[in-house]
Order: C-alpha cells, then sequence, then structure tokens
C-alpha cells in the first residue's frame, strides 16, 4: 500500500513545497509500512509510530492550512489530505497493533 498521488490540477504544477511535503510522507508511510512488513521490535515500531503521529501529522496539518490560503485548488488538495490522514491512521493503527503482539499483550 502507499499514499495516493497528488492529483491533477490545471492550473500549473504543485508548488515546490507541496512536492517536498509529499516527498516527506512518501518516504515516513513506506518506511513504517517495511517496518511493519519485517515484523521489526518494538521500539522500530514505535519510533515509526512517532514520526506518523509528530511530523506526518503535521505535515498534513501545514497542506491543509495551504489548501485553505489558496482557493482555487483547495478541494483538490484538501480531498488528497484527507485520503492521505485515513491512510496514515490506518497505519498507525496497525503499528499500535504490531507493538501490542511484539509484547504479548
Amino acid at each position: 500500500m502507499s499514499l495516493p498521488e497528488l492529483p491533477d490540477h490545471s492550473y500549473a504544477s504543485w508548488p515546490a513545497q507541496v512536492l517536498q511535503a509529499k516527498a516527506n510522507l512518501d518516504r515516513t508511510f513506506l518506511h513504517a509500512t517495511q517496518a511493519l512488513q519485517t515484523q521489526s521490535d518494538v521500539s522500530r515500531l514505535q519510533f515509526h509510530y512517532n514520526a506518523i503521529a509528530v511530523e506526518a501529522v503535521s505535515i498534513l496539518h501545514a497542506l491543509e492550512a495551504l489548501a485553505r490560503q489558496n482557493n482555487q485548488n483547495l478541494n483538490l488538495l484538501l480531498e488528497w489530505v484527507v485520503e492521505c490522514t485515513v491512510h496514515f491512521g490506518t497505519l498507525l493503527c496497525q503499528l499500535s497493533n504490531a507493538q501490542k503482539t511484539a509484547i504479548g499483550q
């Protein structure tokens, strides 16, 4: 599973800050997913859980704020942010469950 691609829009290309944010979110998502797939130890799972809870959530909030400032792309970017938030929420649940399993709960 991976994050959705940024939606196409007809105005121009996405600003560099959006593209950089997308790259950071993709990297965070990929590494956390890999940690789940390789049945990592509890500390690695916790590291990725925290990275999502702190870094990815902060980036998603910033993208939401940016979308609200830019009315012409508001719906496209907000829909994408919501979709990514759902993906990260699911991944957080999976990481939490994997941590519980790893410690025998």
